[in-house]
């Protein structure tokens, strides 16, 4: 006997899915279980929420109590105490943009100041130092308080609440930090120099001032504490940003050629051979007669073995002094690296003539005279034509280096690697048997 369904066949088709889902769905829609779901969700939500509170709270009590804490330090006059809470504070991340706190910084900043200002008056042991530091503390918070104020302003046509007094307050005290700046150059204490400098310049940047109340700093003050800040961080050996306001100080010109020099000397320090060169032939130009920049920059010229532009220099700075003796050694001594021998006996003639102390002058005649005689050609054979005539100007060229070399000897007798080999050199060729013999005993000759 065969059994018959009695379910009618189903067809699977790509819809058959879905509608078990769908009849899952209202299965559980008329059991209410979707509502637990959702009640679930809700309680998931609930505790989150009261895991946040939970960690906020303590924070935020925290947060008013260390307030109670700074307002009670300023009221019993005991501001030091009232910043070291505030540092305490401002290293909390949560509070760290909260401007009631930086205002408390200002107001207990302003306290020491009065304070330490009338220790001065009454001179009962004044701090200066300390005196210019709450100076310079009151700027720190006051700048903080009108940045967390702007960024705590819910609508953009609303200033903050303290701009004005702010700007009232540090406008009185401005002038103070450029008496400090010198106060502390004095003393060398150039980081805090270099320090209060750049607040001055910095400070006035702030949306505290404005067109219609400026910072009060003239601009002879601003390059004034522009050059400080120049010298204080080439004194301290911050070469890095030394040259911030580079621009600011060069508006200086009864100061220019010290400017200049420093600038050169924090460009060789960092390493920037470009505005090294740059500063220097600004101070050749400007300054021929302040020969560190001509005796800095042709060094340099002749460390990167630019011998024609150390040429170009040293007879540029001849037409504007002729006077002046070194020009032409420099001179000199570029022609003899380049082997023009001509122009270096020339050169250093001048030099001499100019000055006859500059006796390296002396070196460069004669060993331009030796190379001048090493360069002609004898014939092979003594019977040769002009063989007579090219050895007697052989020997009329070292004849001529001859006392020019002793003279160089007998003035720097401890450059002997100089010297040494030119005279053996000559002593042998005009054939000075004693001369030869001595200067032989003299180390091992080597030619220049």
């Amino acid at each position: 006997m065969c059994c018959v369904s009695v379910f009618p066949q189903l067809r699977l088709d790509p819809m058959s899915a879905f509608s078990r889902k769908l009849l899952l769905h209202r299965t559980l829609s008329r059991s209410g279980f979707t509502s637990i779901l959702h009640l679930f969700d809700l309680r998931k939500c609930l505790l989150n929420a009261l895991f946040l509170l939970a960690c906020v709270v303590p924070q935020i009590s925290y947060a008013q109590k260390s307030v109670k804490d700074i307002c009670a330090a300023i009221k019993a006059k005991k501001p030091a105490e009232a910043l070291r809470l505030i540092e305490k504070q401002k290293n909390d991340t949560l509070s760290s943009c909260n401007a009631r706190i930086y205002y408390l910084g200002v107001k207990a900043a302003k306290l020491l100041s009065e304070n330490e200002n009338e220790r001065i008056y009454l001179q009962q042991k004044p701090d200066t130092a300390a005196y210019f530091q709450s100076i310079h503390t009151i700027f720190t918070y006051a700048l903080l308080t009108d940045s967390a104020e702007t960024s705590e302003l819910k609508s953009s046509s609303k200033q903050p609440s303290h701009r004005h007094e702010l700007n009232r307050l540090l406008n009185r005290l401005y002038p103070n930090l450029s008496v400090a700046v010198h106060f502390f150059a004095r003393k060398s204490d150039w980081d805090k120099a270099r320090r209060f400098a750049q607040q001055a310049l910095e400070a006035r940047n702030s949306a505290i001032f404005s067109n219609d109340h400026p910072a009060n700093i003239s601009q002879q003050q601003l390059v004034s504490n522009a050059e400080q800040f120049l010298y204080a961080s080439f004194a301290a050996g911050q070469y890095k940003d030394a040259e911030h306001y580079a621009e600011l100080v060069l508006q200086d010109s009864s100061k220019r050629s010290s400017i200049l020099e420093t600038l050169a000397l924090v460009n060789a320090a960092n390493k920037n051979a470009k505005g090294y060169r740059f500063y220097l032939q600004c101070g050749v130009d400007e300054y021929p007669q302040h020969l560190f920049f001509f005796k800095s920059l042709s060094e340099d010229l002749f460390a990167h073995k630019d011998y024609q532009a150390v040429v170009e220099l040293s007879n540029r700075l001849i037409d504007k002094d002729p006077s002046n003796g070194l020009f032409p050694l420099t001179a000199a001594q570029a022609y003899d690296n380049l082997k023009q021998h001509d122009l270096s006996i020339r050169a250093s003639e001048q030099a001499l003539a100019c000055d006859s102390t500059l006796f390296r002058a002396h070196l460069y005649i004669g060993r331009a005279y030796c190379r001048k005689a090493r360069a002609i050609q004898l014939p092979l054979s003594i019977r040769s034509t002009g063989y007579k005539e090219a050895l007697e100007q052989q020997k009329d060229f070292y004849l001529k280096a001859r006392p020019h070399l002793e003279v160089y000897r007998s003035r720097a007798s401890k450059d002997i690697q100089e010297w040494q080999p030119l005279l053996y050199e000559v002593y042998l060729k005009l054939n000075l048997g004693k001369e030869f013999e001595a200067i032989s005993q003299i180390g091992n000759p080597h030619k220049s």
